[in-house]
């Protein structure tokens, strides 16, 4: 489709991250998030021909930073739509063994986002893991079941 007049998007991908990496969202009509979910498992079956598989995807590292390279930035809501809308159905139908991990990022901001794409039922049943980085912030507790979710598998 064509752009709004004055419409924001990447020309190409560096410095695409922020705001509109996927041109129009991750809804569930979004021809360009459909098509970055399709990516996931083109490059799941590029590796499976060679005889590797894969445990586990994050939706992508670090997705609060704009990344100045090819990368999509994500608020814990953006990546909820994305996995319900297009990611957790795809790999469930191409690759129903691989996991999905969410977040991906400094363990100060784990507890947002694991409540608000846990607490999404689209989102949430796509759900195996959430991956985080251990060097910002103090949440010392993170893993004891004081912070986040209960007995929801958590890998670093």
């Amino acid at each position: 489709p064509d752009d709004e007049e004055g419409a924001k998007r990447a020309e190409n991908m560096t410095n695409s991250a922020q705001p509109t990496c996927l041109r129009d969202g991750v809804g569930p009509d979004s021809p360009y998030a459909r098509a970055w979910a399709l990516y996931f498992t083109r490059f799941l079956e590029s590796y499976q021909k060679l005889g590797l598989s894969f445990f586990a995807v994050t939706i992508q590292n670090e997705p609060e930073f704009p990344a100045p390279w090819e990368a999509c930035s994500y608020t814990p809501y953006t990546q909820a739509d994305f996995l319900a809308n297009h990611l957790g159905p795809q790999l469930r139908e191409s690759f129903p063994d691989t996991g999905i991990f969410i977040f991906d990022h400094n363990k100060d901001h784990a507890p947002v986002w694991i409540d608000e794409i846990l607490n999404n039922p689209a989102s949430a049943k796509y759900v195996n893991g959430t991956a985080y980085h251990w060097y910002a912030g103090g949440m010392d507790r993170l893993l004891d079941g004081a912070q986040g979710t209960p007995n929801m598998h958590r890998v670093m």
